[in-house]
């Protein structure tokens, strides 16, 4: 601590210290709300059922996805399915996850991606900090194969 010529604690050095651990703990709160942002991601989906009722695939079934492509098979739609990722981190194969999803809970065997873009805009905030908002978005119809 410092000591002015009366042999008194200086209050400068007090005051000094306190701005430099409120610095350091607005620092480290604001990383923890970047990194809460970046873990929880904002990814949804939806479903709609457009054929007959099948009971739900458990969630993880492995899905067959025809990015570009249609299966050599018959088959049938079940239903429609959504995904969308709205986060700078938002990516298609994580938005086709969610397709994934939806086409479990529909009961389905395979999504056929009928659409799917990328949209980003990029912008400067007041500090000339580079910020991408990214927005990703497919959609498909949940089709389940004739067997």
């Amino acid at each position: 601590m410092h000591h002015d010529h009366t042999g008194l604690p200086s209050r400068n050095a007090t005051v000094a210290h306190a701005s430099t651990s409120a610095r350091a703990s607005r620092r480290v709160i604001a990383f923890l709300l970047l990194t809460l942002l970046v873990f929880t991601g904002c990814l949804e989906g939806g479903a709609v059922r457009t054929g007959r009722l099948l009971p739900a695939n458990p969630p993880g079934t492995p899905v067959d996805v025809y990015l570009d492509a249609n299966p050599a098979v018959p088959w049938e739609e079940i239903g429609r399915v959504y995904g969308e990722g709205t986060h700078s981190t938002a990516s298609l194969p994580a938005v086709l996850r969610v397709l994934e999803d939806q086409t479990n809970e529909l009961g389905a065997d395979a999504v056929l991606v009928t659409d799917h873009w990328i949209e980003e805009e990029v912008w400067v905030d007041a500090y000339g900090i580079s910020h991408v908002d990214r927005r990703v978005f497919a959609e498909g119809i949940a089709i389940a194969y004739l067997r």
